[in-house]
This record gives structure tokens, sequence and C-alpha cells, in this order.
């Protein structure tokens, strides 16, 4: 059998299960019903008739992978390495205090 009849069972085996977990708990069948049990077996015979259909084969060619582009050093990001800390100013403090706060005083 050609395809992935395992994958099929498996695949098929849950679509049932809770296609049944389904339809008890929105009332369509009563948990007595014998259409819990007949739903995943369903599913496991749907799982492997789709397994041995579907094309999950390997394709003819392989794709070639995109070419990468890498960024210049002179690319478009903006290169931010000056000292902004000079510059900038929250306006609370008045200019000329940012020496006196950074030499401890001695008393």
């Amino acid at each position: 059998m050609k395809g992935r009849p395992i994958l099929g069972v498996i695949t098929g085996f849950l679509f049932g299960v809770f296609l049944g977990i389904t339809l008890f708990l929105y009332g369509v069948i009563p948990l007595s019903s014998d259409m819990l049990w007949i739903l995943p077996l369903l599913g496991i015979l749907l799982g492997l008739i789709m397994a041995a259909w579907a094309p999950f084969g390997k394709s003819a060619e392989p794709v070639p992978a995109p070419a990468t582009v890498t960024a210049a050093s002179g690319g478009g990001i903006a290169d931010v390495t000056g000292d902004v800390s000079a510059d900038a100013t929250d306006g609370d403090d008045p200019p000329g205090d940012e020496e006196a706060a950074a030499e401890p005083t001695t008393d």
C-alpha cells in the first residue's frame, strides 16, 4: 500500500472519536447509542482510504531555496553609535548641573 496508512488510521480514529463526542455533547445521539462505537471504526476506514488515495509522496523536483540578502554596513538601518546622552535633557534640571552631580562632594 502506498501512502501513509498508519497516519490514516490514527487520524481517522481520532476524527471518529471527536465526532462522536461532539454529537453526544450537542444532544444529537444519546450515550447508549451504538453510533459512539461505529463512528471511530468508520473514521479508521475513512483514514485508510484517504491514506491510500491521497498523493502524499515526494514532489518530482526539489524546490530551490530562495537567495538570502544580507544588509551592507551602510544599508537600510541607521547607524546610531553616537553619544546621545549628552544631548538628551528632560527639562527638569537646569543646564550645567550634570558636572556637579557627577562629582562627589567632600565636606
